[in-house]
């Protein structure tokens, strides 16, 4: 069994990968096709119509989040069902979601363990995220270990 101590440690790990998920998630946006005429928003949809999918606002929109700008491990989960879509939402989510969380945990936790992490001196104090297929730290993320 899993001591209570380590348990614990790993649900703050779980709150610090799906924070940081949420405020930049890797698919940072997504489309997808309306299956048949309906609406979104007020806005007509004509079947075949693609709309896009921004997990990167929804998971910074204050209807759903309190201060959403904010890094908060462990804030409890939105207001909205699907306002938390980091690996995408619905039949058409990612499928390595689950196994992708859980890697991310066991890495964080493993480094946080083993290293004493820092961010280089040559880093800004904020890098920006820069939009690619997936989001990246501009001009890239130093750290020391």
């Amino acid at each position: 069994t899993v001591p209570h101590a380590a348990w614990r440690g790993m649900r703050a790990t779980a709150g610090v990968v799906a924070e940081t998920l949420r405020l930049y998630p890797g698919a940072w946006w997504f489309a997808r096709e309306a299956a048949r005429d309906t609406g979104l928003g007020g806005v007509p949809l004509r079947r075949g119509s693609t709309v896009i999918v921004a997990p990167w606002l929804f998971h910074r929109d204050p209807r759903w989040w309190d201060a959403p700008g904010e890094w908060r491990p462990g804030r409890p989960p939105p207001r909205a069902r699907d306002a938390y879509m980091p690996f995408g939402a619905g039949p058409r989510a990612c499928v390595g979601m689950a196994l992708s969380f859980l890697e991310l945990q066991v890495v964080a936790a493993t480094f946080a363990g083993a290293f004493a992490l820092g961010v280089a001196p040559s880093c800004p104090d904020r890098p920006r995220p820069r939009a690619s297929v997936t989001l990246q730290p501009d001009p890239g993320l130093a750290v020391t270990l």
